[in-house]
């Protein structure tokens, strides 16, 4: 029976693809619920800036180092997230997490790209 304060998985057979057409993972999860801080360790030890050139490579290597230090210092702790990450795969992440995508830069780029004026020719017939 599950806590009160747990919603019951659906009964039919539900996977919820990551952004990336992926499984979330631990380390998704890790990265949703510590970004603040990944993002003060990243511009702390290198320096950069959020929306600087070489921050996203560098963020990326923060997750990774801190997540594998997480998983070693807190062995109970990680066990939640990946229950967490199971939920997310179940369901889907808290809409916090969604709305991330739907508003960032590239996806706002990627609505505003303006069709190509090309004609495409199928059986003699122009589209």
């Amino acid at each position: 029976m599950a806590d009160d304060d747990e919603e019951e998985a659906p009964s039919h057979s539900t996977h919820v693809k990551g952004i990336f057409g992926r499984p979330y993972t631990a380390r998704d999860v890790f990265r949703a619920q510590n970004e603040q801080y990944i993002k003060f360790k990243t511009t702390e030890r290198y320096g950069d800036q959020p929306g600087g050139n070489r921050f996203v490579g560098h963020y990326q290597q923060m997750i990774t180092e801190l997540f594998k230090q997480f998983k070693e210092d807190e062995p109970n702790e990680f066990r939640e997230v990946e229950k967490e990450a199971e939920l997310w795969n179940r369901r889907k992440p808290p809409k916090e997490e969604q709305q991330k995508y739907v508003s960032s830069p590239l996806s706002t780029r990627l609505l505003s790209v303006k069709p190509l004026n090309v004609k495409y020719k199928l059986n003699n017939r122009i589209f």
